[in-house]
């Protein structure tokens, strides 16, 4: 699992970034000014769609995160340890 997430972890910050852009393109798209005295729901299909791309982002925001923590605090414990000595 973490082979397959290491040699994709290019696509994955690819992925994230462009629903991170396809999020905000929705949200400029659906734009609409609601005065205080509107009553009128927002559109739900469109709402949905943001919540769930923002959660695959997240998820794949933490994913990333993941993956180059594990990959570099090893070398900068190592490094401080050197330098403590």
């Amino acid at each position: 699992m973490i082979a397959v997430l290491a040699e994709n972890i290019a696509l994955l910050r690819d992925v994230a970034f462009l629903l991170a852009i396809a999020i905000n393109i929705m949200v400029l798209i659906s734009y609409e000014y609601e005065s205080p005295n509107d009553t009128q729901p927002t559109n739900t299909k469109t709402e949905s769609s943001i919540t769930a791309l923002g959660t695959v982002v997240i998820i794949l925001s933490c994913i990333i995160v993941s993956y180059n923590l594990l990959k570099t605090a090893p070398l900068l414990i190592a490094k401080a340890w050197v330098g403590a000595k």
